[in-house]
């Protein structure tokens, strides 16, 4: 499908607990697209639905089909990468070695945090972003109500999402990723890991 001057590839994976799932890849600006799986409540109606967001937490897994899903309301899982889905085990190892860089994680290289830019999290941000443009154009969207949520690095995956786009209704993020959440300025324990801070 071309619209809003971006292609969406949305296919029909299967019927499941009365939600139809759908597989799902939208055209982004950044390194790759954003890809994830829908749910949409069977036959619902033009303008009926609430719309929510998901966003995935730190790490490498491999993608399956939902089995948890909403019974009212859009749900969009997009997964924090935008891997192509359906892929075997054999791509999925190659793409999570192809993102790390200097012996570590995804986003763990100081020597990327020098150019925010080219950042592996600038991707993600944009990922974010277009995410909720795409559940805007599902015609089954009730134009009102837009949720985001996510934990660890989905809660920060929602937080920037909100703070981004004002059409965004609640954010539900759950122990955020790369907030401080009183550590240090209370003396509790203090963060051992996350993004290193470039200047």
């Amino acid at each position: 499908i071309f619209q809003d001057g971006c292609f969406y590839n949305v296919k029909f994976i299967k019927k499941h607990k009365g939600v139809n799932i759908y597989s799902v890849s939208v055209d982004c600006a950044g390194p790759r697209p954003v890809t994830g799986y829908l749910t949409i409540p069977e036959n619902a109606k033009k303008g009926s639905q609430s719309a929510s967001v998901t966003f995935h937490g730190y790490g490498t897994r491999i993608p399956s089909v939902p089995t948890y899903v909403h019974k009212s309301g859009i749900l969009f899982n997009v997964n924090a990468h935008g891997y192509d889905l359906g892929k075997d085990k054999a791509y999925y190892k190659e793409f999570f070695k192809s993102i790390s860089s200097g012996g570590k994680s995804y986003g763990m290289n100081p020597e990327d945090c020098k150019d925010r830019d080219k950042h592996y999290f600038n991707g993600m941000v944009l990922r974010v972003l277009r995410s909720l443009e795409f559940v805007r154009t599902l015609p089954e969207w009730n134009g009102k109500d837009l949720i985001v949520f996510g934990g660890s690095q989905g809660g920060l995956q929602s937080i920037w999402a909100a703070g981004l786009d004002d059409k965004v209704t609640k954010c539900q993020p759950s122990i955020p990723w790369c907030c401080d959440l009183s550590g240090r300025v209370n003396g509790r324990i203090a963060p051992t890991w996350g993004v290193p801070y470039a200047p």
